[in-house]
């Protein structure tokens, strides 16, 4: 499948080490956090799983982070009760969504909505709005702001990926992003709009435009996790379908170390 092979492709660029243990790929130490190693599984066979994941975790704990294991259900469906008596708790599902260039339904985009792209050169000024925008977006609680180190970081990883900003008669009110893509494939992520904006087609119009530049871009695959059902009808509405189920389980033995400085 696509999307798994997209995965380990995505994984691989943002590790710092990659170790492939038997059926497990280790990918330690990702660039946006280096406390969090990704462990992605190649083979449905829990009887050849357990060894994999010892090595995995004494890598782990050796550099004092935190782990866990991603799949997609759909492919892997004996995982679940071996990852469980290993140790590993299931803390996330998430429906993976799919859109190809036939398939996408444009949304009509209000002439006051307009959607800012960045890149690598964009001002780091635009790069923390952009974060703190979505940190909004997600918890509006949140009164921060990004740092410029953050904003740099992450402007750093803006190469072929592009991060998005949407302004709404220039108030800037929703964000997103799509990563380096893959072989075609490329993911959607982080998309939020600030509470006050909501129910007005802005996550909709965003999340059309962000799709549609990954297509101009040369990508005929784009696929995203919605984080519920109203997201997933927002993103169906536009032309996604359901292609599978994003499993995480974290591991309750590294996660639950205190990580070194």
């Amino acid at each position: 499948m696509r999307l798994h092979t997209y995965l380990n492709a995505n994984a691989r660029v943002r590790a710092r080490d990659v170790v492939h243990l038997g059926i497990i790929t280790l990918y330690q130490s990702t660039v946006t956090d280096p406390r969090d190693n990704v462990i992605l599984v190649h083979e449905d066979d829990a009887g050849r799983l357990a060894g994999p994941l010892r090595q995995a975790r004494a890598s782990v704990q050796e550099r004092g982070g935190r782990a866990h294991v991603r799949l997609i259900e759909e492919m892997f469906p004996h995982l679940s009760t071996a990852l469980t008596s290993l140790g590993f708790r299931e803390v996330e599902r998430e429906p993976l969504l799919i859109c190809t260039p036939e398939m996408l339904r444009p949304a009509s985009n209000a002439p006051e909505l307009t959607v800012a792209t960045l890149t690598r050169e964009s001002p780091l000024r635009d790069i923390q709005q952009e974060l703190d925008i979505n940190e909004r977006g997600f918890d509006p609680g949140f009164s921060g702001s990004a740092t410029a180190e953050q904003a740099e970081r992450f402007r750093s990883t803006l190469d072929s990926a592009r991060a998005f900003t949407a302004h709404l008669n220039g108030e800037a009110v929703a964000a997103g992003m799509f990563h380096t893509p893959l072989d075609g494939v490329t993911q959607l992520s982080g998309i939020a709009t600030l509470a006050a904006f909501r129910r007005r087609g802005i996550a909709a119009a965003l999340t059309t435009f962000m799709t549609q530049t990954a297509f101009d871009a040369g990508v005929d695959l784009v696929y995203l996790a919605a984080a519920n059902e109203t997201a997933q009808r927002v993103y169906e509405r536009i032309g996604y379908h359901k292609a599978g189920t994003l499993i995480r389980y974290d591991d309750t033995l590294t996660n639950a170390l205190p990580s070194h400085d």
